[in-house]
């Protein structure tokens, strides 16, 4: 028996299942593009306390996990590298932080670090255990094409130096030789200026009813005082005794220079002050005398043998 095939039957049927394969096709290059513009991915990693401040995370081979502690509540902030904010976490008990749901794109991460830390030296080691973060907190720009868990920061706990101070005393010399003596009172309203050794004014002050200044929360530093003589008034000797009683105001009303290191108070800075009206004795007025009366003695002396 002969069957004849029906052509237009056979195109129909062609067509039909070509469509279908089609739309299938179409369907799934949808979906398989949703998955990937869908794709998301992780950043993080961890912040800790550097304390040998080498810029690596140490690791404790006998306990088997990190020597140096994580720090916690430590602000972490994403951004794309055209500087667009995305979004903020903080670290956890543990320092650890992480961003979810980070879609394919450049990003950096910015660390801000605590009060009275610093950031440690930046890729210093292995990149798994190193400090990505520069001075400004700021990594460099990553490509996100996977999950990246190895951007941390290292901080080092620096506190805030104790102020230093300087000052102390103006008097008036009346006896003129650069002494602080019994009998001898301080002088009030006397311009006092705290100068660093580079010569920039620090600050001024004037003494007080009893002769007294002070200059306090100082940094650490080298600085020379300038006291200033009142009218009618001129400096004494200076350094002719022990520090906490001498005049230390050299020609001008300068002191020398002096260092300060955190935490130091330097009260020994003095400057005797005399009228211009108080004469020091010259030498024939008080010397002549003398020599006569030690004259007149080894004459007698003499005349007794």
């Amino acid at each position: 028996m002969i069957t004849y095939l029906n052509k237009s039957n056979f195109v129909f049927k062609f067509t039909r299942v070509a469509f279908v394969a089609m739309v299938i096709l179409m369907m799934l290059g949808v979906q398989a593009s949703a998955c990937v513009s869908e794709h998301k991915y992780k950043i993080g990693d961890r912040v800790w306390n550097d304390l040998d401040k080498n810029g690596a995370q140490d690791w404790d081979y006998k306990k088997h996990c990190f020597a140096e502690p994580g720090i916690p509540d430590v602000t972490v902030k994403l951004y794309k590298c055209d500087n667009t904010f995305v979004e903020s976490t903080t670290t956890n008990s543990r320092g650890y932080y992480k961003f979810e749901n980070v879609e394919r794109g450049d990003y950096y991460v910015l660390f801000v670090l605590p009060e009275d830390y610093t950031f440690s030296p930046k890729d210093k080691t292995d990149s798994r255990y190193d400090s990505d973060a520069y001075t400004n907190g700021k990594t460099d720009c990553i490509t996100v094409s996977r999950d990246i868990c190895t951007v941390d920061a290292g901080m080092y706990c620096e506190p805030t130096p104790e102020p230093a101070g300087v000052g102390n005393y103006v008097w008036n010399d009346l006896n003129l030789n650069g002494l602080q003596e019994s009998g001898e009172i301080g002088m009030e309203g006397v311009t006092v200026k705290l100068y660093t050794c580079e010569g920039e004014l620090v600050n001024t002050t004037e003494t007080d009813k009893d002769g007294y200044y002070e200059f306090d929360d100082l940094e650490a530093g080298s600085y020379y005082i300038q006291f200033v003589s009142p009218s009618g008034y001129v400096f004494t000797t200076a350094n002719q005794g022990d520090e906490d009683e001498d005049s230390d105001a050299e020609t001008g009303g300068v002191t020398s220079c002096f260092t300060l290191n955190a935490g130091d108070y330097y009260n020994v800075v003095d400057a005797g002050l005399h009228s211009t009206e108080q004469e020091i004795p010259e030498f024939p007025t008080v010397a002549i005398p003398m020599l006569a009366i030690v004259g007149l003695a080894f004459v007698f002396g003499r005349r007794k043998e």
